[in-house]
């Protein structure tokens, strides 16, 4: 095992190395982990199948004798992991003694400088699996948020307003009852300290063959093409130009679709400046949105921020192209890029999250519920309409004229008269 890992699996290992040991020096301590410690917390397949018998034997009440164990694990009683048939291996009476001689002895707090009595911080190292256990998880997450973001693409929305949001949930499910775990580790040190001396223990063991809670992947979606940045930046010009001149589009995209949504800053702040004018009430064409957008670029050259926004001659040329069924067909890429980049978003956080050694297990959870509930509430969003159903629902509504393109301007024609320019007053600019 790396040790370079950066998120402490080297010392990991050592810790789950010298739990096993504590684990085969007094069977009776597996009581003071076994309610919050789960076999599939150990990172190593060996160490999982040992814990795994030692749980077994103790939930049947059957003795840990070390000299029957090597046998026991032989014939994988309680485990299904490939055994070496030599006697050689993790498995092996050999492996075995290794894991007693990884467990260190702490003298008790009380007699450390006299050298009292050496007790066993078998929960200590337990806690540091389970710590390790929760980031790797964590991990596997974040990249099974990603891959959800990758195939909702092309799921067949007549299944599933959110093909996203059934999944999400389940990971959230899954991550709180991770937090649970995590919370009882820690509650539980005034029952582990009458353990260690000599109290009965009072944990029930989980029967043999109980289902354990981890965060497991859900039922994959059926694989889709995610948009390329240049079908995604295509997309948004068109759904731009369709905004200019299609009402519908416009109505429609402002229940669900927001500037972050947008990859280019240009095509976001634009939408940003629609969004305005229609919640003002304004009307909206490509003329009054160059006004909106350069006092906005104005604005933002004062304040020393960058200039973004399409230009009074792209949002023509936009507006030109711009067409109902095509803004309606480009809000549905705008809507698959954005699921991929939030999905990618996502794993991006929680990757950061479970390799910062700063974080607690308790803090990197609710740092990463955080960022699947982030995730899973604009899944909703996006989906909440979708365009298939939109068009559907344009052809068959009496608003499904094609809206009439602008003029084509040309420096060949002739300028208005002088009365009617002033008819407009001078561009508003916002305070």
């Amino acid at each position: 095992m790396s040790t370079t890992d950066v998120r402490g699996a080297a010392a990991g290992d050592l810790a789950a190395q010298a739990l096993l040991g504590a684990l085969l020096w007094e069977p009776g301590r597996i009581r003071d982990v076994s309610d919050w410690l789960e076999s599939a917390d150990f990172e190593h397949w060996a160490h999982r199948a040992i814990y795994q018998t030692l749980t077994g034997l103790i939930a049947d009440g059957r003795p840990v004798v070390l000299q029957d164990l090597p046998g026991i694990l032989a014939r994988g009683e309680y485990h299904d992991a490939h055994v070496d048939s030599t006697g050689s291996g993790p498995l092996s009476a050999p492996a075995l003694h290794t894991l007693l001689s990884m467990t260190p002895a702490t003298p008790d707090r009380a007699h450390r400088d006299q050298g009292g009595t050496a007790r066993s911080e078998h929960v200590r190292y337990a806690r540091i699996v389970l710590d390790n256990s929760v980031r790797r998880q964590v991990a596997a997450v974040g990249a099974r948020i990603e891959q959800l973001g990758r195939t909702a693409a092309q799921h067949d929305d007549q299944h599933s307003a959110d093909p996203m949001g059934p999944a999400l949930a389940e990971v959230r499910a899954a991550l709180q009852r991770l937090e649970g775990r995590v919370a009882t580790s820690h509650a539980g040190r005034v029952s582990i300290t009458e353990a260690l001396s000599g109290a009965p223990p009072v944990a029930e063991l989980p029967q043999r063959g109980e289902p354990r809670t981890s965060v497991t992947a859900p039922a994959a979606l059926k694989t889709a093409a995610v948009p390329s940045s240049a079908e995604a930046e295509r997309a948004e010009r068109a759904f731009i130009g369709a905004c200019l001149v299609a009402p519908e589009v416009r109505s429609a995209a402002t229940e669900w679709l927001r500037p972050e949504d947008f990859a280019s800053p240009d095509a976001a702040q634009t939408w940003r400046v629609v969004l305005d004018m229609t919640q003002r009430g304004d009307p909206v064409d490509f003329v009054l949105v160059a006004v909106e957008v350069e006092t906005a670029r104005a604005v933002a050259h004062a304040a020393g921020l960058e200039l973004v926004g399409y230009d009074p001659s792209t949002l023509h040329r936009l507006a030109e192209r711009g067409d109902q069924l095509g803004g309606h067909r480009a809000a549905e890429v705008i809507r698959r890029a954005a699921l991929q980049r939030i999905t990618h978003r996502a794993r991006t956080e929680l990757d950061a999250v479970a390799e910062n050694r700063a974080f607690g297990s308790r803090a990197l959870l609710q740092n990463a519920q955080q960022t699947v509930s982030e995730a899973q509430q604009t899944s909703g969003r996006l989906s909440g309409q979708s365009a298939p159903s939109i068009a559907a629902a344009m052809f068959t509504g009496s608003s499904g004229l094609a809206a009439v393109p602008p003029p084509r301007m040309s420096s060949s024609e002739h300028a208005p008269p002088r009365s009617q320019q002033a008819r407009g007053g001078s561009p508003r600019r916002r305070r």
